[in-house]
């Protein structure tokens, strides 16, 4: 029997000159957006006679659309035992170009986050980047007589800055974690949700471990619904409800099929150590020196030196008085203008 739920935001691109109406014959369906690999999905129809397949419905590239996000026919299998089927995977359209794109014209002296800008540009994307500095031209490696593409170039620029690089619903994302979440829309998990909450958990792991160079990690399966399915990976993530995890997740993966009936799962990272959790616990003031006055600094715009001097107390000040102004800030007793305990924390780097 056919999914019809949310198949009907799957259109599979023209054939001749019409889009081919495949939704009818769907028999399983997945959707996975990622951040750590290209996003795909992958459908199963009923072909009777392979009667689609040899129209070429399926053919290698073909674009197809599901959520208002742009994919092409990367891989098929026929199945053949009583009941002919055709399984189709499908990546995002503008990384695979990307990662075909072998151009052997350098780059050039400019920043990597300009060279990520403009590879988005040239392939249809959007761009969401952090800035950088150019630091020489930039060019293609060789080896083995194959040249590095466009999407392999900005995968290494991206790792010499810690950067994260992946694309999530028509937008190339080049930028730290924490620069990425302060800038794209937050959603947060309450436990217990209630049937008020836009997101409904149903279950959600959390972890913490010393192994690991990220603080937390979760993974969470919610109700399938119009907002659920909307969330993308680079959104913040605020989990409320149980202590000790109060910090933003950045989401990576979200995955879903076309049952009305089976939940969106979701995963993310932290994006601060356990280092930067830990500043949260402290006040600091004028005569502070350490890495935490460094994020501290780096947030305000204040000089970053590790030295909470007066520069740093005024800025710090200024953001205060602007965030209680605003009404996005109260201050407790033990925290007055010009130092930084959990709350002004709390605004500084998670808000």
């Amino acid at each position: 029997m056919a999914i019809t739920d949310y198949v009907t935001l799957l259109t599979v691109g023209e054939v001749g000159e019409a889009n081919a109406e495949i939704q009818d014959s769907v028999t399983s369906f997945s959707y996975e957006l990622t951040a750590d690999m290209v996003s795909q999905i992958s459908f199963t129809v009923h072909d009777p006679d392979f009667d689609m397949y040899n129209r070429n419905y399926f053919v290698m590239g073909r674009r197809v659309v599901y959520n208002d996000v742009e994919f092409e026919i990367a891989a098929v299998a026929l199945s053949y035992s009583g009941l002919n089927k055709c399984k189709v995977t499908a990546r995002t359209k503008a990384v695979q170009e990307m990662r075909r794109d072998q151009s052997r014209a350098p780059l050039g002296n400019v920043a990597p986050t300009q060279a990520a800008s403009q590879a988005a540009a040239m392939f249809g994307l959007g761009f969401f980047g952090e800035a950088s500095r150019a630091d020489g031209n930039i060019t293609r490696q060789e080896k083995d007589d194959s040249t590095e593409s466009t999407y392999a170039v900005l995968t290494r620029l991206a790792k010499d800055l810690n950067f994260r690089i992946f694309e999530a619903k028509g937008v190339l994302f080049f930028a730290s974690e924490q620069f990425i979440v302060n800038g794209q829309p937050k959603i947060e998990l309450n436990l217990p949700s209630t049937d008020t909450n836009a997101i409904y958990v149903m279950d959600l792991n959390v972890r913490k471990s010393t192994d690991s160079k990220k603080a937390s990690t979760f993974d969470a399966s919610l109700i399938k619904n119009d907002n659920s399915i909307q969330l993308f990976p680079g959104m913040g993530v605020l989990i409320k409800g149980i202590s000790g995890f109060e910090m933003p997740f950045m989401i990576d993966k979200v995955a879903f099929d076309a049952k009305s009936n089976t939940p969106v799962k979701i995963s993310g990272t932290s994006i601060y150590t356990e280092d930067e959790i830990n500043c949260t616990k402290k006040v600091f003031s004028r005569g502070a020196n350490n890495n935490c006055v460094k994020r501290i600094q780096q947030a305000i715009g204040a000089t970053v030196d590790g030295q909470f001097g007066p520069q740093t107390e005024r800025l710090v000040k200024k953001f205060q008085n602007d965030k209680i102004a605003a009404g996005e800030l109260t201050l407790p007793s033990n925290e007055p203008l010009g130092t930084v305990g959990a709350e002004t924390w709390k605004e500084i780097v998670y808000g």
